[in-house]
């Protein structure tokens, strides 16, 4: 991996140096929100530093596993104003080749990067948020994507005393596994996610999302995440861990995201 790939998420780190809350995690294409999926919430001021993990399970042929394929990343993301999130950092998608066949080439390092527009900010009872954004992940089969989503809050959770949220959205995705003389295609779909609260001030929260088939390149599956997160704000820790499906494979493997914000409250 290049050294000059580094650049852009440190840079966006050197920014600051006293540690604050962070709000969300930084999903899997790019944009902070749940582990698949940009939610309507910005990054707080500051910046976020995150390194995320995914097991995308392998690719079969008759049942036979052809590829396996594993995902890591470094991302930061900072807000460049109460509505604007910036998202920049590496990525690495590797693939192993069981039987010669190449296709360790979909295995790519580069770099990520985003831009979110909060075009409703948070109003009402329920805190109802839209937002817009796009996102470039070179490394994840060369993805590029572009969403709108809405959130809102459900009200508090009776047993733990802080807030539910529910996020909507559309996204539509493209992909290309021409590296390995695949398909290239783009998919609009659906997604939808919530965080349900288990402690009085939202430390522990379960969080789920599913949405519909995000690509067309032939062995996907049906997008999902279901995991446990804690955050302690105090120490700028954000930690997750779960099971997920993105989608560009039918099978489902474990995840972790551990991030860090610094910066002023």
């Amino acid at each position: 991996m290049k050294t000059q790939y580094f650049a852009a998420p440190l840079a966006l780190l050197a920014l600051s140096c006293s540690v604050s809350p962070s709000r969300a995690d930084i999903s899997i294409g790019g944009g902070t929100g749940l582990p698949l999926n940009p939610t309507a919430d910005v990054a707080p001021r500051g910046v976020v530093l995150e390194g995320t993990y995914f097991d995308f399970g392998g690719l079969s042929f008759l049942g036979i596993e052809l590829t396996r394929q594993k995902f890591y990343g470094v991302r930061a993301a900072t807000n460049l104003g109460d509505r604007v999130e910036l998202t920049l950092g590496v990525d690495k998608l590797k693939a192993s080749d069981d039987f010669g066949l190449g296709l360790d080439a979909l295995g790519k390092t580069g770099l990520t990067g985003g831009l979110k527009l909060q075009v409703l900010a948070p109003r009402g009872e329920h805190n109802v948020r839209v937002a817009v954004g796009a996102n470039r992940n070179r490394a994840l089969y060369r993805n590029a994507s572009y969403y709108a989503v809405a959130s809102f809050d459900l009200g508090k959770n009776q047993l733990a005393g802080a807030a539910r949220t529910l996020h909507l959205g559309v996204r539509r995705d493209r992909f290309s596994a021409e590296a390995v003389g695949g398909a290239r295609g783009t998919e609009t779909s659906y997604f939808g996610g919530i965080e349900l609260p288990l402690t009085k001030k939202g430390a522990f929260a379960l969080v789920g999302e599913i949405g519909t088939d995000n690509n067309n390149l032939g062995q996907q599956g049906t997008p999902y995440s279901l995991s446990l997160r804690y955050r302690q704000p105090r120490r700028g820790l954000t930690a997750s861990i779960g099971s997920a499906r993105q989608g560009l494979t039918p099978n489902s493997g474990l995840f972790a995201q551990v991030g860090f914000a610094f910066g002023s409250r």
